[in-house]
């Protein structure tokens, strides 16, 4: 039996006017990296939802009301909604309450949720450092730092 290898395609498909694959729409409560991190990548088929900031306890549920808020009408049935949500924050205390409702309501809207721990920028600083360089990391803040010494700044 001969075996061959199907051809790879990329992330970024564009071809024909019609639109067949999977969008992917992404809110995060982080007002800069996961945004910039995502519109660095260049594939055209995310689209970065914005969220409204505000109270930062309630920080997990805007994010998922801003992605119950897209139209029905913009969205394939395969498409895809996705909630960046960092626990270095949000994770204990009274933010724990707010979560934990954000995740029971994206659950029951179908939102599909990634959640850094500790942060976002833990993932940023495994892209340019060995994991064994980024052990230690508590939160968002010591990560930007150590993001800063290996970039130069952040």
């Amino acid at each position: 039996m001969k075996v061959t290898r199907r051809k790879l395609r990329g992330l970024a498909r564009s071809e024909g006017g019609t639109r067949d694959d999977r969008f992917f729409w992404i809110a995060s409560e982080d007002r800069y990296a996961a945004h910039q991190y995502l519109k660095m990548l260049g594939v055209p088929r995310v689209g970065i939802v914005p969220v409204e900031q505000g109270e930062v306890t309630w920080a997990a549920s805007r994010v998922v009301e801003a992605l119950r808020r897209i139209d029905a009408e913009s969205m394939l049935e395969e498409d895809q909604r996705w909630a960046i949500l960092d626990v270095d924050h949000f994770g204990e205390g009274s933010h724990l309450s707010g979560l934990m409702g954000a995740l029971q309501e994206a659950g029951q809207l179908g939102i599909e949720v990634a959640i850094s721990q500790p942060c976002f920028e833990l993932w940023l600083l495994l892209h340019w450092v060995d994991a064994k360089d980024a052990s230690g990391v508590e939160d968002a803040k010591e990560a930007e730092e150590r993001l800063r010494t290996a970039l130069g700044e952040f």
